[in-house]
């Protein structure tokens, strides 16, 4: 089906900048018939479908790496650690230093 053909793209692509027509034209369909498509298998828009891939794989980068926020943010796709921080904190309620920071205490106590 084509939403779940374009989320595997999102899933192998969301380190690139994605635009919602660029994954409608790859599954052969409209944008609109994407969107309604997204909602009935993901429960929400391509965009946040592609924002909630990169924020889940930046919690993984934070969680398991001691690479910089500013790394994280580009290889997760983010065009600016500025950007990353805003979305991350909307999304966790933590900026990204913070989350990092309660997950190594977490893992010190064994949690």
């Amino acid at each position: 089906m084509s939403g779940s053909t374009s989320g595997a793209m999102v899933a192998a692509d969301y380190h690139r900048p994605l635009r919602v027509s660029q994954l409608a034209r790859a599954c052969g369909i409209s944008i609109s018939h994407l969107q309604r498509e997204f909602r009935r298998l993901f429960g929400m828009s391509p965009s946040d479908y592609v924002l909630r891939t990169r924020l889940l794989l930046a919690r993984r980068m934070l969680d398991q790496s001691t690479v910089s926020v500013g790394e994280v943010a580009m290889t997760c796709g983010f065009y600016d650690q500025s950007h990353f921080t805003k979305a991350f904190k909307a999304h966790t309620g933590l900026p990204p230093q913070a989350y990092r920071q309660r997950s190594v205490a977490q893992a010190a106590r064994g949690q």
